[in-house]
């Protein structure tokens, strides 16, 4: 699954339950360039893993799966409340403190080191390291 976490207070604000039969559909980067780095213009179909199930802080957003080690949140809205809230990943269907943090490229989350901010709309993108999907 992947989910907003908060770490302070162990709860799970909202999280897509990730259907593994879909992801085995997806093309696969594993065996050469991430797709952030690739450049030989081909190309990835997208597929939608699902909206955020809301459980706290207006949480809601689109998951679209680009490949098996890239995922996209869409639309993301979150009020920014959560005192030590991350975009989290975990294997299990419902995010636990077992999971990890995902990091991605905005400013105000790089490399998992600040809390994640308000959003109105924006688009995270993250990539998993190679053999982790």
């Amino acid at each position: 699954s992947i989910g907003v976490w908060c770490e302070t207070a162990a709860a799970n604000f909202g999280h897509v339950v990730i259907d593994e039969a879909l992801l085995a559909t997806l093309k696969s980067t594993a065996d050469g360039p991430s797709l952030q780095c690739s450049n030989d213009g081909e190309s990835f179909e997208e597929v939608i893993v699902g909206n955020f199930q809301n459980r706290a802080h207006g949480l809601e957003g689109q998951v679209v799966a680009i490949s098996d080690r890239v995922l996209e949140v869409r639309n993301f809205e979150y009020d920014g409340l959560g005192p030590d809230a991350y975009f989290w990943a975990d294997t299990r269907a419902d995010p636990s403190n077992m999971g990890f943090r995902l990091l991605d490229g905005a400013p105000s989350n790089t490399c998992g080191g600040s809390r994640l901010p308000a959003s109105n709309g924006e688009t995270f993108r993250f990539e998993f390291p190679e053999g982790q999907t």
